[in-house]
């Protein structure tokens, strides 16, 4: 895994006599994200004159995660900045035929995966990216069976951490069952899971049934502006379709870093 073993690094610039940092004074790469105080090897590969066509680059982390001092042949030549390798969740939706008529958990009035799947779909969705492979119908039936789901039919997001992921549930859920809901999660508390090769589950409310609905959030792409992956609804794609306004949020990452 990138941070404790020989990786393969493409640098973007190559300038004078060895590869120098692009106009912003970083080098970028495809690799990381790797935590502060992993010393770190890696073999970078360099195609086409002026540079040469390979050499060794010794990195040392500094006290900032992702950035790396580097040493060619024992010389400290600049600094390296590692950017988190982008995601992959699935896009399910809940009104999948293969599973919409499931019943969601062991609900008291039968409701099914269309109805209220919608935390368990986000959740399926946002596995998907880590290496986990359950559709939203399957993964359902894994929280049936190990006891994933609460006596009133909440999902127990922490459960899933026994498959090698961690789900970690926010203190603030005080979504109090209308859009006009007071105290809503502060928009920039996305911004370090995001950025920190993790996902983002929030608690937003439904312009149409004004009752709760769960989306996953991808990715920041601009000043408040996140993409999400809305399981009930394929044309909402950003989280501006809910007035950038969630209460409560999930964020699921690996301790393996990005990916599976």
């Amino acid at each position: 895994m990138v941070g404790n073993a020989e990786d393969t690094l493409i640098l973007c610039t190559c300038e004078a006599d060895w590869c120098s940092p692009g106009p912003d004074g970083w080098f970028t790469s495809t690799i990381g994200p790797v935590p502060a105080g992993t010393p770190v090897t890696v073999r970078a590969f360099h195609r086409g004159p002026p540079c040469p066509s390979e050499f060794d680059v010794y990195m040392t982390t500094s006290a900032e995660p992702n950035l790396f001092k580097v040493f060619i042949d024992g010389v400290w030549r600049g600094a390296i900045r590692m950017n988190p390798m982008p995601l992959t969740p699935a896009t399910e939706r809940q009104n999948r035929d293969v599973w919409s008529g499931d019943v969601y958990d062991h609900h008291p009035d039968s409701l099914a995966m269309f109805q209220r799947g919608c935390a368990t779909t986000s959740l399926s969705n946002a596995l998907f990216a880590f290496g986990i492979d359950l559709n939203p119908g399957l993964l359902n039936n894994w929280l049936k069976e190990n006891g994933g789901y609460t006596s009133a039919a909440s999902l127990i997001w922490a459960r899933v951490n026994t498959l090698g992921v961690r789900a970690e549930r926010s203190p603030n859920f005080s979504f109090a069952g209308s859009c006009q809901s007071s105290n809503p999660t502060p928009l920039s508390d996305l911004d370090g899971p995001l950025s920190n090769c993790k996902l983002v589950i929030v608690q937003v409310c439904n312009p149409r049934s004004q009752g709760q609905h769960w989306v996953l959030v991808t990715r920041r792409v601009g000043y408040e502006n996140y993409t999400i992956i809305d399981p009930g609804y394929l044309a909402r794609s950003h989280l501006s379709d809910y007035s950038n306004r969630f209460w409560g949020m999930v964020t699921v990452g690996s301790d393996c870093g990005c990916g599976p």
